[in-house]
């Protein structure tokens, strides 16, 4: 009898850690998954914003000019959400020095 309640045991905690591999081998995976996903977010909004500051280069009109301004400025709290600090959003923005006054804006300090 004592053989058998061992053999369950060991039974038990083989399968308990073969789950537990298998959760944490999910859970990378996500983890894996989700830096991808933002990378690949935080790759389009500097796209994003490159191609916004040349088309605000390029209007003539002030009002076209301010809606530019705020797209910008809504890529760049996008960007703060995505935990991006500021001086990493500063080095994306260094040749813009309009969109840097955006920044300075939104910071918390």
């Amino acid at each position: 009898m004592g053989e058998e309640k061992r053999n369950k045991v060991v039974a038990a905690i083989t399968i308990n850690a073969i789950l537990l591999i298998f959760i944490i081998i999910a859970v990378l995976i996500a983890q894996i998954v989700q830096i991808s996903v933002l990378r690949r977010r935080k790759n389009a909004l500097i796209n994003e914003y490159n191609t916004l500051v040349n088309e605000r280069d390029n209007l003539k009109d002030f009002i076209d000019k301010y809606e530019k301004d705020e797209a910008i400025r809504q890529l760049i709290l996008e960007m703060k959400k995505l935990g991006m600090t500021d001086k990493e959003i500063l080095d994306i923005l260094k040749s813009d020095s309009k969109a840097s006054i955006l920044v300075y804006d939104n910071c918390d300090y």
